[in-house]
């Protein structure tokens, strides 16, 4: 991960990082409403936001949004359950983080190159439509073809063999796997000008 160049601005030397007994101290003084104590929480935890928030190219916007996250957090935890503040903080901006990355994705890719438009959807059904019908008038035109003329339209449309290749697989010389082959298509043509 790229870190953005604005994070590499935001992020201040820090005297050090804060002893855990500390912080686990600053979180519940925070819960109870001491401002001070949450603005502390947040400059000690700068880096993990700035770190986050990163990737995104609205960066300040995913800035602000760890910053009030960090502290509904705050308000949120519950040292009774047995966490601690900075575990609870780090998978609390982490699931969050995750979650707005998905929402950015879903809200910058159009539903469109997803899903191709309406107009794409019907003009496919269309075509898809068209070559079922056309599939079906070839199948009903093969019964009218010799077995040399069946076998060698299929060899070379439907295997897509060249005519080397249908000569040697059926043991017949490739002038005659030519001349069958153009006397079957001769056929189908006629036949498709009858529909």
């Amino acid at each position: 991960m790229q870190m953005n160049q604005n994070a590499r601005n935001f992020v201040q030397p820090a005297a050090g990082p804060s002893p855990w007994g500390e912080i686990e101290t600053l979180a519940v003084r925070a819960a109870a409403g001491e401002r001070a104590c949450e603005a502390a929480l947040i400059v000690a935890f700068k880096p993990l936001i700035v770190k986050l928030a990163a990737p995104f190219p609205d960066y300040e916007d995913a800035r602000a949004d760890g910053v009030l996250w960090t502290l509904e957090a705050v308000r949120a935890f519950d040292p009774g359950r047995g966490v601690s503040f900075t575990v609870y903080l780090k998978r609390s901006l982490t699931g969050r983080y995750r979650a707005r990355w998905r929402r950015f994705s879903a809200e910058t890719v159009p539903f469109e190159d997803y899903h191709g438009s309406a107009a794409d959807n019907v003009a496919q059904a269309e075509r898809a439509a068209e070559q079922k019908r056309v599939i079906g008038q070839i199948a009903a035109a093969i019964p009218e073809l010799s077995e040399l003329e069946r076998a060698i339209i299929t060899c070379a449309f439907g295997k897509g063999m060249s005519r080397k290749a249908i000569a040697k697989a059926r043991g017949i010389a490739p002038e005659t796997v030519k001349t069958a082959k153009k006397r079957a298509m001769q056929k189908l043509r006629k036949k498709f000008k009858k529909i």
